[in-house]
């Protein structure tokens, strides 16, 4: 059994902490809670097994766990779903729709293709039983985002990929019913990351310079030119990774520096301005 914490902020007092999410504020006294809640929020990890809990609470597991669900702190996580019929690649950009053609000859998944619609109103989902992989060269937030909707609104298992900031990023896979971090919270906690690194400094950074784009053009595109050599290992790195034999790494993201040829991992977490885990 696995439980996944709803995103709190917690306040720690001498003798209590006040821990508040958007369902509840609670106030604990007991030290082991306020110790389980401050490590979850040191780490941010938002999904816990049993078995941890038993640990920390040893034979007060089912009091704490009852207490936790009764004042929606936590909630049992439904066993994911993880079957779909074949793989749709979606894309505005050719070379990268060629790439995952000639590179995926021979995969055990069967692959659709579409080319994305410069008018957003002309996408339509065709095979919401399928996985679909977006794409977006050029990137652009306002598509994005309604993509994101759609995808939310038709329960559609997917994963998105772009190019922002000269990397190559990877969203982890998304589906509505998971209550997972979804793509707008992979953008999110992407930009306050990068926000985080430019603080304080003189130097005007990729964002400042795209806030001051987007207010005069809310429709303005980020674009690379990618060669089939220099998309290859992007490419390959989705089709290394298609096969869901397990839901260790649904929440994986991972950033792909062509340049340096690395991929670097991380997990996905909830971006506290989005409501997708409710």
């Amino acid at each position: 059994m696995e439980y996944k914490v709803f995103p709190f902020i917690i306040t720690n007092y001498e003798k209590t902490s006040v821990i508040q999410n958007s369902l509840n504020t609670v106030i604990v006294k007991d030290e082991q809670m306020i110790c389980f809640f401050n490590w979850v929020d040191s780490n941010s990890v938002y999904n816990v097994s049993k078995d941890h809990l038993i640990r920390i609470f040893k034979e007060e597991t089912c009091e704490a766990i009852e207490f936790m669900k009764f004042n929606h702190l936590i909630d049992e996580v439904n066993e994911k779903n993880i079957k779909f019929k074949n793989v749709t690649v979606v894309s505005n950009d050719e070379v990268f729709i060629n790439s995952v053609k000639f590179n995926s000859d021979g995969h055990s998944e069967k692959f659709i293709y579409e080319l994305l619609p410069m008018d957003f109103n002309e996408f339509k989902i065709t095979n919401p039983q399928n996985l679909y992989l977006f794409f977006l060269n050029p990137f652009n937030y306002k598509y994005y985002s309604e993509l994101v909707n759609v995808i939310r609104n038709n329960n559609i298992l997917s994963r998105f990929g772009f190019y922002y900031n000269h990397s190559l990023l990877l969203s982890n896979y998304y589906k509505k019913e998971w209550c997972n971090p979804c793509p707008l919270c992979f953008f999110g906690n992407i930009e306050s990351s990068l926000r985080g690194m430019y603080k304080g400094s003189t130097a005007v950074s990729f964002l400042t310079l795209l806030d001051l784009i987007y207010k005069k053009d809310p429709g303005f595109v980020i674009k690379n030119t990618f060669s089939n050599y220099s998309i290859s290992m992007f490419v390959n790195t989705i089709l290394n990774d298609i096969v869901i034999t397990d839901h260790s790494h649904i929440n994986n993201v991972k950033y792909i520096d062509f340049n340096k040829n690395i991929v670097l991992l991380d997990q996905a977490i909830h971006w506290e301005l989005c409501d997708c885990y409710e």
